[in-house]
């Protein structure tokens, strides 16, 4: 299997146990300084790091929404190492039950099995270009 199906399956296998709500085994499937980002169009914006970072950034949707759930559309390889993920984000506001339906693209980066950027775009556009720029630093570090 060449590097953008391992890569895509990694992703695939995250977003699995995410959903099944195995947080223990998504996380398994994050390095341990993972840079996790949200781009300010969305809510809970903001830059984490590492596993940790991840349980803070997503605590506060958690504690906001019911029923919580991603359905990813697609899985993407973008070069050697980034898959981008259209999804749809559904929830129950916790107090109104008022239900919520929102679309974003994730953005995976992995090296060694493990994922060292998970991002969160609004539109696939920037999704996509983030991970070709990030292609694009590889190639030029690379001599």
């Amino acid at each position: 299997m060449n590097e953008e199906n391992e890569n895509v399956a990694r992703a695939r296998e995250a977003t699995e146990a995410f959903t099944r709500g195995d947080i223990e085994a998504f996380l398994a499937t994050l390095h341990p300084e993972v840079e996790i980002f949200s781009t300010p169009e969305l809510p809970n914006p903001g830059t984490f790091v590492g596993r940790e970072g991840w349980v803070e950034w997503t605590s506060a949707w958690f504690e906001a929404w019911e029923g919580f759930e991603v359905e990813i559309m697609e899985y993407e390889a973008v070069g050697r190492r980034h898959v981008v993920m259209p999804a749809v984000q559904r929830a129950k506001g916790a107090g109104s039950g008022v239900p919520v339906e929102m679309r974003a693209y994730y953005l995976g980066e992995y090296r060694d099995g493990l994922a060292v950027r998970f991002h969160l775009y609004a539109t696939h556009d920037d999704a996509l270009a983030a991970a070709r720029a990030g292609e694009a630093e590889e190639d030029q570090a690379v001599p």
